[in-house]
């Protein structure tokens, strides 16, 4: 059975990059969204995709990053969701407040398609295949 990941990213070659690199990674059932609203909509509305993990940006219009993982971590139907922080900011403070407000990792997206593909599947190994949640 795929693993289901939601990935909230306004850029649209972040999810292009992302789309190719998740497609030859393995058996991935996968969800993109452009702002806020949307990924809650989508958590809220689409039962039938309950994901196993969130990738979130931070900077995206209208709600925040920071703004849907407390809406995540307030709601207990997605408490136990790893929401990882896959973002372009290396800013102490977006790593410190990631944290404080419940993301599991923080990772900065890389600049190449190799890196990129490393990062994911190390994450995905980690997060959907080797942790017991």
């Amino acid at each position: 059975m795929p693993k289901k990941i939601l990935y909230v990213e306004d850029n649209p070659d972040a999810i292009t990059f992302f789309n190719c690199i998740v497609n030859k990674l393995g058996d991935y059932h996968f969800k993109t969204t452009e702002d806020g609203a949307s990924a809650i909509k989508l958590l809220e509305e689409e039962r039938e995709f309950e994901p196993e993990m969130i990738l979130l940006d931070i900077n995206l219009p209208g709600m925040n990053g920071f703004e849907i993982l407390q809406h995540v971590r307030n709601n207990t139907a997605y408490k136990h969701i790893p929401v990882i922080m896959f973002t372009s900011s290396d800013d102490h403070n977006d790593i410190k407040k990631s944290y404080e407000f419940g993301a599991n990792a923080y990772l900065i997206k890389p600049d190449s398609l190799n890196s990129m593909k490393e990062i994911l599947s190390d994450t995905f190994n980690f997060w959907l295949k080797h942790n017991i949640a």
